[in-house]
Formats: C-alpha cells, structure tokens, sequence
C-alpha cells in the first residue's frame, strides 16, 4: 500500500531457507528498495528531513544484535533477550 501512494518501500533480505523472509523477498522484488543496513536507509532519507551522520550511532540497541542473523517474531525476541 506504501508503494501504490508513492511512499518508498525499504526490505531487508534474509535467508532463502527461511520461510519468515518470504515476505521481504516478495517486497524486493515488486520494487522494493534492498537495505543492509541502517545506514543505507538513513542516507536515502538525507535531505528530506535533513537528518545528520550522527544519527546513525543512536541505533545500538541491544534487540537489533538478535534480528541480524535472520528474521524474528515479537516473541522470540522477547524470549531470547529475557525482557
């Protein structure tokens, strides 16, 4: 719905093996921009807000270690960090 009212549309990919990244893969490839990392989406929105670099090293919170291996449920997280 994002895309069709011209907003971008950010997907990170995760592994071909896992059924839970079915969705961003579907993403991709209707159009969807690839992101690897904070960084890539902070700088596509530069100017817009006019966002400084700096931004970027507020993101080191302790959950986004567990979501880089592969792609994670409320509850899993919430298991696996103990919160």
């Amino acid at each position: 719905l994002a895309a069709e009212q011209g907003r971008e549309v950010y997907a990170i990919p995760g592994s071909i093996h896992h059924p839970g990244a079915k969705g961003c893969h579907q993403l991709i490839r209707d159009g969807a921009l690839l992101v690897e990392s904070v960084e890539q989406i902070l700088e596509s929105l530069q100017g817009w807000q006019n966002l400084p670099p700096a931004v970027v090293d507020k993101f080191d919170h302790p959950l986004l270690s567990l979501l880089h291996a592969a792609p994670q449920t409320s509850e899993s997280l919430a298991h696996c960090s103990e919160l």
